[in-house]
């Protein structure tokens, strides 16, 4: 009913007036007659469900590694039954980052602060004593305490790591993988399965059979030369300022445009025979690049045969577009520098999870405009240093830089390769492609 007469401003005043009347004693009966609720974790509809201790069979938490600890108790006090889903080497919790650099710095840290906060929020008296906070603690009782602040801030990883332990015990577990994709071109699944996820990702075989009989997409009259290859991951490669003369940083306040130009030439070249409209994005994992490509570059330049989705824009960040997949996608890098330490010059190209999403989006065609001669350098620098505190980079982000590097580095080395015609270059994994002609530099 409220569909059909949403259009009448007059009904819709009067239904929002009472469903959101201060007893909503008529909302709360169809709550508890509701089979299925969809609501996020901390939504007003949730917060009513555990203050009328309204209870279901099962709960269900969709991309439960995007929440924190507390955002996930609200749903898991609604059912003695729960369904965590989620991939904690993807994008974590908003401000996580932020909040595990202070619980690491237990020096800098003053739990007589977050006690003040807890007895102001009208918690019952004796919870900060359950949670072993006391004002004065000595060092390794606040080790402790740091260390269970870390672990439910991130509760969907802990959980998760917790049953893998169980699993690699023989043992059974309450928790498990999902290692058989079905999504995306088999090519793309082996460059994120050997990166992330120690090589443990397949593909379904009749998934494998589809895509490697189903090439839809070519470059027509490109000015890149050697773009049309069998391989679903094309690397078009920036030139390495460090490696060679007389080239100029290109990256100025997170906006690169050299990869615009790069990604310009591909939009207006790729194409298809088929008559399907196939879905393309440009994903980066900077603001400002964004918004320069969806200014700069216009839609009419592109084949008929693509969309670039309901929301009317071209260019997407990664962080933003977690969770969605287009047909094809095109990876602004962004980053070509000789900045120090690594956090500075990769930025957030450093960060595995976020460098998973990115890489783990496209189906049919994965397109990574970037200079990888930086990855290159950074890695020899990271394995020199030997992880210490001068570059910053965590083990997992170091090891998948390692394997990043270690992936591709064949497949960049034919690039460079200038005995064999461009042409008749054969890649292992990944089609590189150098930008030197076309940007003229």
């Amino acid at each position: 009913m409220y569909k059909i007469n949403c259009k009448d401003k007059d009904i819709r005043n009067k239904l929002n007036n009472f469903i959101m009347r201060p007893d909503r004693d008529f909302f709360k009966h169809i709550l508890r007659s509701a089979n299925l609720v969809f609501t996020t974790t901390n939504s007003r509809l949730m917060s009513d469900i555990v203050q009328e201790n309204i209870n279901f069979d099962v709960s269900i938490l969709e991309e439960a590694a995007k929440a924190t600890g507390l955002e996930l108790i609200s749903p898991m006090m609604a059912s003695n039954k729960r369904v965590m889903i989620g991939d904690y080497k993807q994008l974590p919790a908003f401000a996580e980052p932020t909040i595990k650099k202070i619980i690491n710095n237990p020096t800098a840290l003053d739990l007589s602060l977050v006690l003040e906060v807890l007895e102001a929020s009208g918690l019952r008296n004796n919870v900060s004593d359950e949670m072993g906070l006391k004002r004065h603690m000595d060092h390794e009782n606040k080790l402790i305490v740091l260390r269970n602040m870390s672990r439910y801030f991130s509760l969907f990883q802990s959980l998760s790591k917790d049953a893998e332990t169980i699993r690699n015990k023989g043992q059974e577990s309450f928790g498990n993988i999902l290692n058989i994709q079905h999504r995306m071109h088999p090519d793309i699944a082996n460059i994120v399965s050997t990166t992330v996820y120690d090589n443990t990702l397949n593909s379904h075989p009749k998934k494998v059979q589809h895509f490697n009989n189903f090439k839809p997409f070519y470059f027509k009259d490109s000015l890149l030369e050697g773009l049309n290859s069998d391989k679903s991951i094309l690397w078009v490669d920036i030139p390495d300022k460090q490696s060679q003369l007389g080239i100029e940083r290109f990256e100025n306040s997170y906006v690169n445009e050299k990869e615009i130009e790069v990604v310009r030439e591909l939009l207006s070249k790729i194409t298809t025979d088929d008559s399907k409209v196939y879905s393309i994005k440009v994903l980066s994992p900077y603001f400002k690049q964004v918004s320069r490509i969806n200014k700069q570059i216009n839609i009419k330049d592109i084949d008929s045969c693509f969309s670039i989705g309901t929301d009317g824009n071209l260019a997407s960040t990664v962080d933003s577009f977690q969770g969605n997949e287009a047909d094809v996608i095109i990876i602004s890098m962004v980053r070509h520098n000789s900045f120090t330490p690594i956090s500075s010059a990769l930025g957030f190209l450093s960060d595995m999870r976020r460098m998973n999403v990115l890489l783990s989006r496209a189906k049919y065609k994965l397109i990574i405009v970037g200079c990888f001669g930086l990855f290159k350098r950074w890695q020899e620098i990271s394995s020199q240093d030997a992880l210490n505190s001068r570059n910053g980079m965590t083990f997992e982000n170091k090891e998948f830089l390692d394997r990043l590097v270690d992936y591709c580095i064949l497949d960049y080395e034919t690039m460079r390769d200038s005995s064999i015609e461009v042409d008749k270059k054969n890649f292992k994994n990944v089609n590189f492609v150098s930008s030197t002609k076309f940007l003229k530099v």
